[in-house]
């Protein structure tokens, strides 16, 4: 369970750090870029503490890693 911990931690710290800076973004990129970056990086740590409390871990998981591989790309549109 610890790494559990870790997870939900690094997360929540990585929202502490990018948040601030997404308020940085070029106003034409603010508002599609930046909105999309935070939804995603919000659903991941909303999966992980799904996962956390879930019997079925496996399923949550993988839609927190399908939605991290999303976020990868967001510089890519």
């Amino acid at each position: 369970m610890a790494q559990s911990e870790t997870i939900l931690t690094l997360t929540y710290d990585f929202l502490l750090y990018v948040i601030p800076q997404l308020s940085k973004f070029p106003r034409d990129q603010k508002f599609m870029l930046a909105d999309r970056i935070e939804n995603l990086a919000l659903d991941i740590l909303d999966d992980f503490i799904v996962a956390y409390y879930s019997r079925d871990k496996l399923e949550r998981l993988r839609n927190a890693n399908l939605k991290l591989e999303r976020l990868r790309s967001s510089d890519n549109p």
